[in-house]
């Protein structure tokens, strides 16, 4: 593929809602996916840890 040999790369963006909507960036440099992919990694962390730990201390209370 000639955009990988010359640096580039593409992301697909897929949404969880209903209906699930897919974006497309192609062709752009490398390290600017890599960057976009951190920051977007960051905040799912950010947004959904506390919802997750919100989900496990319910769960623990339920067993209790």
């Amino acid at each position: 593929m000639v955009a990988t040999s010359v640096g580039l790369a593409s992301l697909q963006i897929a949404t969880r809602g209903k209906p699930v909507e897919y974006t497309f960036i192609k062709d752009i440099p490398r390290e600017e996916a890599r960057s976009y992919y951190l920051w977007f990694a960051e905040l799912i962390q950010k947004n959904y840890q506390g919802y997750t730990n919100q989900q496990v201390e319910s769960e623990n209370e339920e067993e209790a």
